[in-house]
């Protein structure tokens, strides 16, 4: 005879799944409050570089960071050029949400360098003459508080940066062999043309009490004659 779970034994497995299911959607909810504080602590950071920056005499600039990891997005920031590199990329990836060890793994860099926490962004092909003149090397504009220089800088992890330095490497290295294979055509003098062989005819003739009597003509063309 098959017996029926009793009532409380049912509710009780219930409550079991209740509370696993409460304790998953609160670690979700969690997880997503943590990622937004991030993020509006990144938005607080950049305000306070942007702000600096509007707020002293130094030359500003304005920093493009470009990311070349997958679902990150850039940023154009003013920054002072006395600042250093960490503070815009520390904002940068809090502002991308990323974890602690990803932010320790992110570094930028300038024209294919790699930038160190360290580097001002002066360093970066900015100069600044005695009369307060700022110009970008390489460039012949001069730069002021309403038309700001522009810096752009690359985001990378250490595992993309050394990928993309391995397919540079080969792409150089095919360009090398290509250039060693390819056939160097030397301009040569024509080779002149013979001239036509004419067979020519000889004859004699005789007669009796005469001398003989020799002669040499061209045969008849049947067909026009080259000149």
């Amino acid at each position: 005879m098959a017996v029926r779970p009793s009532v409380s034994h049912v509710l009780g497995k219930h409550d079991d799944q209740d509370d696993e299911l409460e304790d998953t959607q609160g670690s979700i909810i969690a997880a997503l409050e943590t990622k937004a504080q991030a993020q509006v602590q990144a938005r607080e950071q950049i305000a306070t570089i942007t702000d600096a920056a509007a707020s002293t005499p130094a030359p500003i600039a304005h920093l493009f960071i470009e990311p070349e990891m997958d679902n990150a997005k850039p940023l154009k920031v003013k920054v002072r050029i006395d600042n250093t590199i960490e503070k815009a990329r520390v904002a940068w990836c809090g502002l991308q949400a990323f974890s602690p060890q990803m932010t320790n793994n992110v570094f930028f860099t300038w024209k294919g360098t790699r930038l160190y926490d360290s580097t001002t962004i002066k360093r970066l092909g900015i100069q600044v003459d005695e009369k307060g003149n700022v110009t970008v090397e390489g460039d012949s504009n001069i730069y002021d508080e309403v038309n700001l220089p522009k810096i752009h800088v690359q985001a990378w992890t250490e595992e993309l940066f050394k990928e993309r330095k391995k397919q540079d490497a080969a792409a150089a290295a095919a360009k090398k062999a290509a250039a060693k294979a390819s056939v160097v055509i030397q301009d040569r003098a024509p080779t002149p043309e013979l001239a036509p062989t004419v067979t020519k005819i000889r004859l004699v003739l005789r007669a009796r009490g005469r001398a003989d009597f020799k002669l040499t003509v061209n045969p008849v063309c049947t067909s026009p004659c080259s000149a």
